[in-house]
């Protein structure tokens, strides 16, 4: 269903998809294909203050089953991390709008993997 919704490019009917279905179903035995993964990270992050905690997770596990080597995410991934660098930078430094439970852990771990896939793209 995630899949079907994301390639809409509709994304509050992702995210109505994304609230409905747990990330373990989605992302549990079968995992998406690499583009709708990249794609998914290109669209969940707008408005990254809204959902924060049902984006966090789903970017999260995005992020963990990504293969930087798969030829089109080796193509195209370096914009799409750039930019959640920057959004999960200015959800970081702006925190005090976002309460503590918002700010959580799955935010902190995707803002440490986000910055260390960055510097590997850059090697």
């Amino acid at each position: 269903a995630v899949v079907s919704t994301q390639s809409t490019g509709d994304l509050n009917l992702l995210m109505s998809t994304c609230t409905r279905m747990s990330v373990d179903d989605v992302f549990g035995d079968e995992i998406p294909d690499q583009p709708i993964l990249l794609a998914l990270l290109n669209q969940l992050p707008y408005n990254l203050h809204q959902d924060l905690e049902v984006k966090s997770r789903y970017l999260m596990e995005a992020v963990q089953a990504l293969d930087l080597t798969h030829q089109v995410i080796a193509n195209n991934s370096e914009t799409v991390f750039r930019e959640l660098g920057k959004l999960l930078e200015h959800i970081d430094t702006t925190k005090q709008q976002i309460t503590p439970r918002q700010y959580n852990q799955h935010l902190k771990q995707l803002r440490w993997a986000t910055q260390q896939i960055i510097r590997q793209l850059e090697e």
